[in-house]
């Protein structure tokens, strides 16, 4: 199976998460970011992506405690 990579927009767009939470998730160790670096003239930056199966799998967590 091959893993999906989501940028920040695209998950905010696709699950309405917000920066803020995806922070909080990753700081608290819920979440791993991988960073791929872009590289233009004079310039060195890096695009943040998560794993969909992880971001659908903190959704399931959530949506489980809503239900108690």
């Amino acid at each position: 199976m091959k893993e999906n990579y989501l940028t920040q927009k695209q998950i905010k767009e696709k699950y309405g998460i917000s920066r803020a939470t995806l922070w909080v998730w990753r700081i608290t160790g819920k979440i791993k970011p991988v960073f791929m670096p872009q590289y233009s003239p004079g310039k060195r930056s890096a695009m943040i992506f998560y794993r969909e199966e992880d971001i659908l799998r903190l959704i399931g967590k959530k949506e489980a405690l809503w239900r108690k």
